[in-house]
C-alpha cells in the first residue's frame, strides 16, 4: 500500500495539483489544446530531474527510481497551470496563431541555446537550482527584447500562479509527515519560510516569468491593447 502521508509525499502533493489541473480543462475549453501542449512541453523537462536528486532533495518515487511518474505529473501541472494562470486574466486580448511545425522549430530553437548555457553555468559551479534559475532569466530578458509585447502574460503567470504552488505546499506539508524533509540537498541557499526553502519559492517565480513567454512566443501570441476589440 502506498503510504502517501510518510514515505510517498511528493506523490501526495502531486495529487492534490490535479483538480486545479481538471478545473483548467473543463473551464477553458478553448484553450485545452495549448494546455496540453503547454504540459506536454514541460514533461519533456522532467527528466533532468535526475541531477537534482540527492544535490536539491531527495524525494522518495515510486519504485525506488531517480526519475519517475511524480516528476512527470508535477512537470505537466507546472507547464497546464502556468500557461492558464497567464491566459485567463488576458484571455479577451489573446490572438492565438498557433502552427505546430513553426511551434516544434521555435520549441526547439529555445532548447538548442538553453541547454549549452545550463551546461556552462552548471560548470562554472553553480548547483542545479541556481544554474535553471539563471538559465530561465536569461532566457525570458532573450524572449522580451524579441518580443517585448508578451511581458504581460509573464505578470499574469506571477501574479496567480505561485500563491497557488505554494499553498499546495503548504497543504502537503500539513497532511505528509515531514513532508518539507524532501528538501535536504547540500545545494539548498539556506534560508526557509516556515519550513519551505526559498529556493523553491524563487523557482515558481522565476519560472511563472519565464515559461509564458517561451510557450507564447512557440505558440505565436500576439496581445491587443487593452479597449482595443478583436478586428
Amino acid at each position: 500500500m502506498i503510504d502517501l502521508t510518510g514515505t510517498h509525499t511528493y506523490l501526495l502533493a502531486n495529487l492534490l495539483g490535479l483538480p486545479a489541473v481538471l478545473a483548467a480543462f473543463v473551464f477553458l475549453r478553448d484553450q485545452r489544446r495549448l494546455l496540453l501542449l503547454a504540459g506536454m512541453v514541460e514533461v519533456a523537462h522532467s527528466a533532468p530531474l535526475v541531477f537534482f536528486q540527492g544535490r536539491y532533495w531527495a524525494p522518495e518515487r515510486l519504485f525506488g527510481v531517480a526519475w519517475g511518474l511524480e516528476d512527470i505529473l508535477v512537470c505537466f501541472s507546472l507547464g497546464c497551470l502556468v500557461w492558464a494562470a497567464a491566459y485567463v486574466p488576458l484571455r479577451r486580448r489573446l490572438t492565438i496563431n498557433l502552427a505546430v511545425p513553426i511551434f516544434v522549430r521555435r520549441i526547439f530553437a529555445v532548447a538548442a541555446l538553453t541547454i549549452p548555457a545550463a551546461a556552462i553555468v552548471w560548470l562554472l559551479g553553480v548547483g542545479v537550482m541556481g544554474t535553471l534559475i539563471v538559465v530561465m532569466i536569461l532566457t525570458a530578458a532573450a524572449l522580451l527584447v524579441m518580443r517585448p509585447g508578451l511581458w504581460r502574460l509573464s505578470l499574469s503567470a506571477v501574479l496567480l500562479y505561485p500563491p497557488y504552488y505554494v499553498l499546495v505546499l503548504f497543504v502537503g506539508s500539513w497532511i505528509g509527515t515531514d513532508f518539507f524533509s524532501i528538501w535536504d540537498g547540500p545545494e539548498l541557499w539556506g534560508p526557509v519560510l516556515f519550513g519551505l526553502p526559498v529556493d523553491e519559492i524563487v523557482f515558481v517565480y522565476v519560472f511563472s516569468l519565464c515559461y509564458p513567454l517561451i510557450f507564447g512566443f512557440a505558440s505565436g501570441v500576439t496581445i491587443r491593447p487593452a479597449g482595443r476589440r478583436r478586428p
